[in-house]
């Protein structure tokens, strides 16, 4: 017996309610269901389109202010995921990964849209204009010319973000319904 109160072997758990085990078949049926709501397209397509509109915002506030706000970045993974969970409603690892990419993805691009931005406004050019016109070593090399080493944290924290909440948990409802009671009990699950 763990101090959380799970016990492995039998697959039950232990706490305030008493004992419940967890019911395999119900268990089986539910995650088969929810798996066959998942919509990977929709959420790469979900994650694309917030990853393109977080990096503009990110760009443009940027622009606006003259500073890189960092923790932006975590905003950044943070609706790249929400898009990639709600749209794909996901549980398996392709979902994380997939959130995980793009976010990071969306802040890179954040980043080069702003340098685009910056170089626009010396030009008297659009900021688009400029974009279209970098080849990818190109924004590599932008990258590179403008990396800090705080840079890692930020994205990582994107990656973090982009990671943890692509995926979708089962709610407390969906859980309950695969408990079931095993020995004493306070009625809770009766």
């Amino acid at each position: 017996m763990r101090s959380d109160g799970l016990h492995v072997p039998g697959a039950s758990l232990e706490g305030a309610a008493g004992r419940v085990e967890v019911d395999a078949d119900h268990l089986a049926v539910l995650l088969a269901k929810l798996r066959a709501q998942q919509s990977f397209p929709k959420g790469l397509l979900a994650g694309i389109v917030a990853g393109v509109l977080a990096a503009l915002l990110w760009a443009f506030i940027t622009r606006v202010t003259g500073y890189e706000v960092g923790w932006i970045a975590i905003g950044v993974g943070f609706l790249v995921a929400i898009a990639v969970r709600r749209f794909g409603q996901g549980m398996d690892l392709r979902f994380s990964v997939t959130g995980a990419a793009l976010a990071l993805l969306a802040v890179a691009a954040g980043k080069i849209l702003a340098i685009c931005m910056f170089a626009a406004a010396k030009a008297e050019v659009g900021a688009l204009e400029i974009f279209n016109e970098l080849s990818f070593e190109q924004m590599l090399a932008l990258l590179q010319a403008t990396f800090n080493p705080i840079d890692l944290l930020f994205y990582g924290l994107a990656l973090w973000v982009g990671w943890q909440f692509s995926t979708r948990a089962m709610t407390q409802e969906e859980l309950a319904s695969v408990l079931r009671p095993s020995g004493p009990s306070s009625g809770i699950f009766r």
